[in-house]
């Protein structure tokens, strides 16, 4: 009778919680409404989205949608953009995708006729562009997470942003003057060019 109430135990400390399994956008979804609704502190909802792994792609649209959850700075806001980015490469939600029908031969022949069209006649008249390059830097370095308390490795935690202008001509990329100081080149990080 007395392995049953230590058995119990172990099998609840095995369970994972809902953070710490692969699923769905949606149930990812209905997971963090829960503990939103349940008025868990932001530091828990944090940590539990930084241990979720999705199956799909969490798109521009749904983070936005769930963003508004959380107040600007918060960890789990944070947490949430750094989420999306760990499930860029996967397929988006079928409920996502467009619901058209796989167009014929006939059609699929004048779509790639329509392509070379472009690539051949068009595009080299393009104009030059301008875009604006939005960094986010992430840090996994311990960080005190109450005031006056010990530092305490609580994963991964935004500490800036920057922007720049970007701009192709003649197929070469020039960055303009910052508005924001870039990291700098000491500290770390990736580097990024050739996006155009």
């Amino acid at each position: 009778m007395r392995w049953i109430p230590i058995s119990m135990l172990l099998l609840s400390l095995a369970l994972p919680s809902w953070a710490a399994k692969r699923m769905t956008v949606a149930q990812f979804g209905q997971a963090l409404a829960a503990d939103t609704a349940a008025h868990k502190p932001d530091q828990e909802v944090a940590r539990k989205i930084s241990g979720t792994e999705l199956s799909e792609r969490l798109t521009d649209t749904t983070l936005g949608r769930l963003n508004q959850q959380f107040s600007g700075g918060s960890q789990a806001s944070a947490a949430l953009l750094l989420l999306a980015d760990r499930s860029a490469f996967l397929d988006p939600p079928a409920s996502e995708l467009p619901a058209t029908p796989v167009p014929d031969a006939a059609t699929q022949q004048g779509l790639i006729r329509a392509a070379q069209k472009f690539a051949v006649e068009t595009l080299p008249r393009l104009p030059n562009l301008l875009a604006t390059r939005t960094t986010f830097s992430f840090d996994d370095s311990p960080q005190e997470t109450t005031r006056g308390g010990y530092l305490q490795r609580a994963g991964m935690h935004l500490i800036g942003s920057s922007k720049l202008e970007v701009s192709a001509h003649s197929e070469r990329e020039t960055s303009a003057p910052s508005t924001k100081a870039e990291p700098s080149k000491g500290q770390g990080g990736l580097t990024s060019w050739g996006e155009f």
